[in-house]
Protein backbone atom coordinates (compact mmCIF):
# COMPACT_ATOMS: atom_id res chain seq x y z
CA UNK A 1 0.00 0.00 0.00
CA UNK A 2 3.09 2.58 0.73
CA UNK A 3 4.37 2.52 -2.85
CA UNK A 4 0.83 3.35 -4.29
CA UNK A 5 0.92 6.18 -2.02
CA UNK A 6 4.22 7.07 -2.93
CA UNK A 7 3.25 6.32 -7.10
CA UNK A 8 0.11 8.95 -6.63
CA UNK A 9 2.42 11.51 -4.71
CA UNK A 10 5.12 10.98 -7.08
CA UNK A 11 2.67 11.13 -10.02
CA UNK A 12 1.33 14.24 -8.01
CA UNK A 13 4.47 15.72 -7.88
CA UNK A 14 5.28 15.19 -11.26
CA UNK A 15 2.35 16.35 -12.86
CA UNK A 16 2.32 19.95 -10.83
CA UNK A 17 5.85 20.37 -11.67
CA UNK A 18 5.34 19.47 -15.68
CA UNK A 19 2.60 22.03 -15.22
CA UNK A 20 4.51 24.48 -13.55
CA UNK A 21 7.52 24.46 -16.62
CA UNK A 22 5.16 24.07 -18.99
CA UNK A 23 2.11 26.10 -18.31
CA UNK A 24 3.89 29.26 -16.53
CA UNK A 25 3.08 32.65 -18.45
CA UNK A 26 5.68 33.10 -21.56
CA UNK A 27 6.25 37.07 -22.91
CA UNK A 28 7.74 38.46 -26.07
CA UNK A 29 10.67 39.91 -25.45
CA UNK A 30 10.83 43.56 -23.93
CA UNK A 31 13.71 46.29 -23.98
CA UNK A 32 14.10 48.37 -20.79
CA UNK A 33 13.15 52.19 -21.23
CA UNK A 34 13.45 54.76 -18.62
CA UNK A 35 13.49 57.98 -19.61
CA UNK A 36 12.81 61.99 -18.70
CA UNK A 37 9.48 64.37 -20.26
CA UNK A 38 9.94 67.77 -20.25
CA UNK A 39 7.87 70.76 -21.58
CA UNK A 40 9.49 74.01 -22.22
CA UNK A 41 12.55 72.34 -20.72
CA UNK A 42 11.54 71.80 -17.27
CA UNK A 43 10.82 67.97 -16.54
CA UNK A 44 7.00 67.81 -15.93
CA UNK A 45 5.47 65.45 -13.51
CA UNK A 46 2.60 63.45 -13.27
CA UNK A 47 1.94 62.52 -16.71
CA UNK A 48 0.81 59.18 -17.97
CA UNK A 49 3.26 57.72 -20.99
CA UNK A 50 2.51 54.71 -23.36
CA UNK A 51 4.03 53.71 -25.93
CA UNK A 52 1.89 52.81 -28.72
CA UNK A 53 3.79 50.63 -31.13
CA UNK A 54 3.18 50.84 -34.54
CA UNK A 55 2.95 47.17 -35.55
CA UNK A 56 0.27 46.37 -33.36
CA UNK A 57 2.59 44.76 -30.82
CA UNK A 58 1.33 45.75 -26.68
CA UNK A 59 1.86 48.84 -25.69
CA UNK A 60 4.28 49.80 -22.69
CA UNK A 61 3.35 52.64 -19.59
CA UNK A 62 4.35 54.23 -17.21
CA UNK A 63 4.15 57.47 -15.50
CA UNK A 64 6.35 60.31 -14.57
CA UNK A 65 7.47 61.22 -10.85
CA UNK A 66 7.91 64.46 -9.46
CA UNK A 67 10.97 64.86 -11.53
CA UNK A 68 9.81 64.18 -14.75
CA UNK A 69 10.87 60.56 -14.97
CA UNK A 70 9.43 57.08 -15.83
CA UNK A 71 9.93 53.79 -16.26
CA UNK A 72 8.03 51.76 -18.67
CA UNK A 73 5.81 48.68 -18.37
CA UNK A 74 4.38 46.28 -20.44
CA UNK A 75 3.69 42.63 -19.39
CA UNK A 76 5.58 42.60 -15.84
CA UNK A 77 6.38 45.78 -13.49
CA UNK A 78 9.57 47.58 -14.93
CA UNK A 79 9.74 45.22 -18.22
CA UNK A 80 9.92 48.04 -20.68
CA UNK A 81 8.62 48.09 -24.15
CA UNK A 82 8.86 45.32 -27.08
CA UNK A 83 11.55 46.81 -29.55
CA UNK A 84 10.33 48.57 -32.43
CA UNK A 85 8.84 52.38 -33.32
CA UNK A 86 6.38 53.79 -30.94
CA UNK A 87 4.11 56.49 -31.04
CA UNK A 88 4.02 58.54 -27.85
CA UNK A 89 0.98 59.43 -26.17
CA UNK A 90 1.07 61.92 -23.34
CA UNK A 91 -1.92 61.68 -20.58
CA UNK A 92 -1.58 64.21 -18.11
CA UNK A 93 -2.67 62.98 -14.46
CA UNK A 94 -3.62 66.80 -13.40
CA UNK A 95 -6.60 67.28 -15.60
CA UNK A 96 -9.55 67.82 -13.01
CA UNK A 97 -12.99 66.19 -14.46
CA UNK A 98 -15.90 67.97 -13.19
CA UNK A 99 -19.78 67.34 -13.81
CA UNK A 100 -20.47 66.50 -17.22
CA UNK A 101 -19.14 64.60 -19.80
CA UNK A 102 -15.92 66.73 -20.91
CA UNK A 103 -13.82 65.03 -23.55
CA UNK A 104 -10.22 64.88 -22.33
CA UNK A 105 -9.91 67.07 -25.07
CA UNK A 106 -12.48 69.62 -23.97
CA UNK A 107 -11.06 69.39 -20.50
CA UNK A 108 -6.99 70.15 -21.46
CA UNK A 109 -8.71 73.09 -22.97
CA UNK A 110 -10.91 74.49 -20.18
CA UNK A 111 -8.04 73.91 -17.95
CA UNK A 112 -4.77 75.18 -19.98
CA UNK A 113 -2.69 71.94 -20.11
CA UNK A 114 0.86 72.14 -20.94
CA UNK A 115 0.32 68.98 -22.72
CA UNK A 116 -1.34 69.30 -26.06
CA UNK A 117 -4.53 67.31 -26.68
CA UNK A 118 -2.60 65.93 -29.43
CA UNK A 119 -0.90 63.88 -27.72
CA UNK A 120 -3.52 62.04 -26.10
CA UNK A 121 -4.08 59.56 -29.44
CA UNK A 122 -2.12 57.80 -31.23
CA UNK A 123 -3.87 59.05 -34.33
CA UNK A 124 -2.46 62.00 -33.97
CA UNK A 125 0.21 62.49 -31.76
CA UNK A 126 3.41 63.26 -33.75
CA UNK A 127 5.57 62.05 -30.75
CA UNK A 128 7.73 59.28 -32.12
CA UNK A 129 10.47 56.84 -30.77
CA UNK A 130 12.34 53.80 -31.45
CA UNK A 131 13.02 51.18 -28.70
CA UNK A 132 16.34 48.97 -29.68
CA UNK A 133 17.55 45.92 -28.02
CA UNK A 134 18.72 46.62 -24.89
CA UNK A 135 18.51 49.24 -22.11
CA UNK A 136 16.90 52.25 -23.80
CA UNK A 137 16.67 56.04 -22.32
CA UNK A 138 14.45 58.59 -24.00
CA UNK A 139 14.19 62.11 -23.47
CA UNK A 140 10.71 63.38 -24.34
CA UNK A 141 10.92 67.27 -24.92
CA UNK A 142 8.17 69.08 -25.91
CA UNK A 143 6.65 72.50 -26.01
CA UNK A 144 3.41 73.81 -24.12
CA UNK A 145 0.89 75.49 -26.64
Amino acid sequence: MPKKNLSAIGLSLLTALVCVLGCSQQYPATSPVTGILTVDGVPYPDVVITYASVTGNPSAIGKTDAEGKYTLTTFKPKDGAMPGECVVLLIPDDLKIGEGSQSLKELAIAQKSKIHFRYFEKATSDLTVQVDPGQNNHTLEIKSE
